[in-house]
């Protein structure tokens, strides 16, 4: 059975009950207007459930909390020994995640049945850089913004001294959470170290450089920093977004 479409596992949440292997009580949470809470990609898509308090969904995490539920119109490469390392890490930016292999049951228009990998992650409140930039200088809020590109510049001189890359790294997947802080979304496309030698079968658009550089070999610092002076460049055309940003000026 070919991998689900984004309407497949739309009609598998809209009624899970027995539908996943391992999880339990999953409950999709929905809009005012009843929709499933859901962020399609461009292969996968994202939803948000809850799972209640017996269930310990990832390390370090109980209780019944939010949590990002992505599934996969296609094959989705590493993401699985990606999740194992990230969380074997201390990072302050990266969301924990838990890879599901064969988790959820879907059907195809034919009536059959098969099961598909999930990932589980930490669902992240809060709003896109490149939304949070635009209210910021829709408002003319300077001194946010000044705040803000002191963040993404911490941010990004962390990424720079890691032996990993994001591999993905666009305003859509940078996150700002109610405190400010940033946190990075949507690691299947990332590089680790224990990846050299391999080619990437996920790679980002080519309208981010970064994203089509990361190449089997290893990862350079050059790499890093077009990664993230991508972010940067992607935001340019908001008015005001450059005051107080000085990534790249020394």
């Amino acid at each position: 059975m070919r991998f689900p479409t984004v309407g497949q596992y739309i009609e598998s949440l809209a009624n899970p009950q027995g539908l996943f292997r391992t999880l339990r009580d999953v409950v999709p949470l929905r809009n005012p207007y009843g929709e499933l809470r859901l962020y399609a990609g461009n292969f996968s898509v994202v939803f948000k459930v809850g799972l209640p308090v017996q269930e310990k969904a990832l390390s370090g995490m109980t209780g019944m909390g939010h949590y990002a539920l992505k599934c996969y119109t296609r094959p989705c490469g590493r993401i699985g020994r990606v999740c194992a390392a990230v969380g074997a890490l201390d990072v302050p930016y990266l969301v924990r995640c838990r890879y599901l292999p064969e988790e959820l049951y879907v059907y195809d228009e034919y009536e059959r049945g098969a099961y598909f990998p999930a990932v589980l992650s930490e669902w992240v409140e809060g709003e896109t850089l490149g939304r949070h930039v635009a209210r910021l200088c829709g408002a003319g809020d300077r001194e946010a913004l000044s705040l803000l590109a002191g963040r993404f510049d911490r941010m990004a001189l962390w990424l720079l001294q890691q032996p990993y890359a994001h591999g993905d790294i666009k305003p859509d997947n940078i996150l700002v959470e109610p405190s400010g802080e940033l946190r990075l979304i949507d690691l299947d496309g990332m590089f680790l170290p224990q990846f050299a030698g391999e080619r990437s079968v996920v790679l980002g658009p080519v309208s981010i450089p970064c994203a089509t550089s990361v190449v089997s070999t290893g990862i350079s610092t050059t790499i890093r920093w077009r990664s993230c002076r991508s972010a940067c460049m992607r935001l340019l055309p908001l008015p005001g977004f450059m005051t107080g940003i000085t990534i790249g000026r020394t």
